[in-house]
């Protein structure tokens, strides 16, 4: 699914919220080669995040320990492509942020959700200009692709 946007749109800047291990700013630095911020509140996210980057030899990500976008080293920044795969309800209380922060016409992947949970986020990203564009299950879980109007 991330293959389809990075061919179609030119992505410059990155932010994965909720990295936790960090395997999806992992897996996004190796196809787009730009700089990325992944951002996580846990510490031990943080320690698995700089032992995993370490172990694959990547450069060019760039961990900040906050609060979903809560740094001032964020403050002012927008993004081409956000990644999240955090629970519904952290995702429901950063819906408002998700779009501050993506710039016009940038994407937006949220996985890790159930598929119950669908259309509950659909409603509420809809209400505030970010509009699905794809969906993909697998068993009981989904990934969804906005763009923000």
């Amino acid at each position: 699914m991330l293959n389809l946007f990075l061919k179609k749109k030119k992505i410059k800047k990155c932010c994965d919220v909720g990295t936790g291990t960090g395997i999806l700013s992992f897996v996004l630095r190796k196809k787009i080669m730009k700089p990325i911020i992944a951002t996580d509140i846990d510490i031990n996210s943080e320690k698995s995040f700089y032992i995993n980057k370490k172990f694959n030899q990547l450069n060019g990500i760039r961990f900040l320990r906050c609060r979903d976008f809560r740094s001032k080293e964020l403050y002012g920044k927008t993004f081409d492509l956000i990644l999240s795969n955090i629970l519904l309800n952290d995702i429901k209380n950063l819906s408002l942020e998700f779009r501050k922060f993506l710039k016009l016409n940038g994407i937006l992947i949220i996985s890790g959700i159930l598929i119950h949970q669908v259309n509950d986020l659909i409603i509420i990203f809809k209400m505030i200009n970010l509009k699905l564009i794809k969906r993909t299950f697998m068993n009981d879980w989904a990934s969804l692709i906005f763009i923000r109007k």
